[in-house]
């Protein structure tokens, strides 16, 4: 009779209510239960580590000098063709030039594509990131500008515009020519962008090592240890995790992922003492053993 009435009386675990994860001892902090909308852990993991690997590819030594020697045979080959051409002649090598930056600009917008998408807000937080997008931006359109305003013989229109002397005996004429112009604003962002390219990889570089913490493995018996270390933790509150804890791994034993940490500790924060707040709570739990592929932490 005796053990019945226990059994009766203990608080029912996360396991055999679904619903409501909240203990019903009084000494647990009482804290809303976590969404169950998340999507799949494995699924999150792959996705970030494609990011990773694709921010690896834009950010590796080859595809890096590669990109930048595109951008300056882009920038001598249409600097060559300003130099020495005039308003008069410069159809004769526009459209090789166009066509040239056309293949080059393509080059350029596949980078930064894969870079944004593996950045996303991230690359904000870098002011040469955002004027390399700006600078990229404004170069295609100048690129664009060129193909609106390419020069054509049939369509020249000369004007009359005053005198080239003081003494009025030479007339002035201009030409509605003026891709010569427009290549030259072209070539002013291409060099833009072989300044702020290297400065712009360099803080991407810098998050590679952060991105790998993804592929971090935690110990669960060193996390199961430093539960119990937790001043004022009561046994049920240890047991009632620990169950939560094969839950969500699927395992008794062995290591487990970063998304798999996560979410434990958000159902973990419901059995904290009612008396240690969540960060106190969090702080204890620092000291666990972690591995990568790479190093130990």
């Amino acid at each position: 009779m005796g053990e019945k009435e226990k059994t009766a009386r203990r608080a029912p675990t996360s396991m055999q209510d679904n619903k409501d994860n909240t203990p019903m001892h009084g000494v647990f902090a009482a804290a809303p239960s976590p969404s169950s909308k998340d999507g799949p852990p494995i699924l999150e993991e792959s996705y970030r580590s494609a990011r990773l690997s694709c921010l690896q590819f834009v950010d590796s030594r080859k595809w890096h000098y590669f990109l930048m020697f595109l951008l300056f045979v882009d920038l001598f080959g249409n600097c060559v063709a300003v130099s020495f051409t005039s308003q008069t002649n410069f159809y004769k090598y526009g459209l090789k030039a166009r066509l040239c930056s056309c293949g080059f600009t393509a080059f350029a917008i596949f980078d930064m594509l894969v870079r944004v998408m593996s950045l996303r807000a991230a690359m904000l937080r870098n002011n040469p990131s955002v004027l390399d997008v700006s600078a990229l931006v404004l170069l295609g359109l100048s690129l664009v500008a060129r193909f609106w305003k390419a020069d054509d013989p049939d369509k020249v229109v000369i004007i009359e515009d005053g005198f080239i002397d003081k003494y009025e005996k030479f007339h002035a004429y201009h030409i509605n020519q003026i891709e010569q112009y427009l290549t030259a604003v072209y070539c002013f962002f291409v060099a833009i962008r072989i300044i702020l390219k290297p400065r712009s990889r360099t803080f991407s570089k810098k998050l590679h090592k952060y991105a790998n913490h993804d592929n971090l493995r935690i110990s669960m018996s060193s996390l199961r240890a430093s539960l119990r270390r937790i001043p004022g933790i009561t046994a049920v509150a240890v047991e009632m995790m620990e169950t939560d804890l094969v839950i969500i791994c699927g395992r008794d034993e062995g290591n487990m992922s970063r998304e798999e940490l996560m979410q434990f500790l958000q159902k973990a924060l419901l059995y904290r003492p009612k008396d240690l707040s969540a960060n106190a709570f969090l702080a204890h739990l620092r000291d666990i053993d972690a591995q990568s592929n790479h190093a130990a932490y």
